[in-house]
């Protein structure tokens, strides 16, 4: 195994144990690569491409809350890149569903009529 690929694992062991410096390290790498995934699923449905920056962020609350998903990272069962496109892919399917219900719902969801005097 070459020494990138070490690093890398041993910052997200780190991560996933809770190091603050590994977890700041880890975001500020695979960031570029998750808005990047959302911004091109995203690019021809307008509702979704402002929700970028929101499922960025939903990514890595699932990837680093404790017992999230980063504690399952394992070098034996493939890259971890890989790993982090599944996890920016689920997130974007939970967006896509909420926003796929919201519209169901229609414009006028949760506004309560009051009859007039």
């Amino acid at each position: 195994m070459d020494e990138a690929n070490v690093t890398s694992w041993t910052l997200v062991r780190d991560a996933a144990q809770g190091a603050d410096a590994a977890r700041e390290r880890l975001a500020r790498w695979i960031d570029p690569a998750v808005r990047a995934y959302l911004q091109a699923r995203w690019s021809s449905k307008s509702g979704l491409a402002a929700s970028v920056a929101d499922a960025a962020q939903e990514v890595f609350v699932d990837l680093l809350r404790p017992g999230g998903a980063l504690e399952r990272a394992d070098p034996e069962r493939g890259s971890f890149r890989a790993f982090v496109y599944g996890v920016a892919r689920k997130v974007a399917l939970r967006v896509e569903e909420r926003a796929q219900r919201e519209r169901a719902r229609g414009p006028s969801a949760g506004v309560t009529q009051v009859p007039s005097d």
